[in-house]
């Protein structure tokens, strides 16, 4: 799965870090062969939530400084995307990342916030800046937080 990747770049080291980061340590001390599983059409099946982070390591593993990461909360929990967001913030500084999301609670650590309504910037700041200004930022916020909330409730 990953090894092979590590060993052709020379830095099977980061490997463990980099799992880690992307949260899958539970997931990979169940595959029979660790770290060697082969995933994909003759291999282990991945969830949703495994493929995803899969390739957020894989991204992070590359040593880019800077990641584009396209909606990469969308099929894991909560728990995780918590655990992702407070990993990924102290394990990544001098990284330039941006993430596009429609789960806002991926943007409460964010430098910045742009939303976009209808191709437009229409507010700028961070989270703490956009919850005060009270606009959609705020109403959407406060309405997702809401549902997971009663969700787990």
């Amino acid at each position: 799965m990953f090894r092979e990747v590590a060993d052709s770049q020379g830095a099977p080291e980061r490997l463990d870090v980099v799992v880690h980061i992307a949260a899958l340590s539970d997931d990979i001390v169940l595959f029979r062969e660790g770290l060697d599983t082969l995933v994909g059409e003759r291999g282990v099946r991945l969830s949703g939530g495994q493929r995803q982070r899969v390739s957020l390591a894989r991204a992070i593993y590359s040593g880019n400084p800077i990641l584009v990461l396209d909606d990469p909360f969308s099929a894991v929990d909560i728990g995780t995307e918590q655990r992702l967001i407070e990993r990924i913030r102290p394990s990544l500084k001098g990284y330039t990342i941006l993430v596009f999301s429609h789960r806002l609670a991926s943007f409460t650590e964010a430098n910045q916030v742009l939303v976009l309504e209808k191709g437009k910037v229409t507010e700028q700041g961070n989270h703490q800046k956009l919850m005060a200004a009270a606009g959609i930022y705020q109403k959407i916020y406060s309405a997702q937080t809401w549902l997971e909330s009663e969700k787990s409730g």
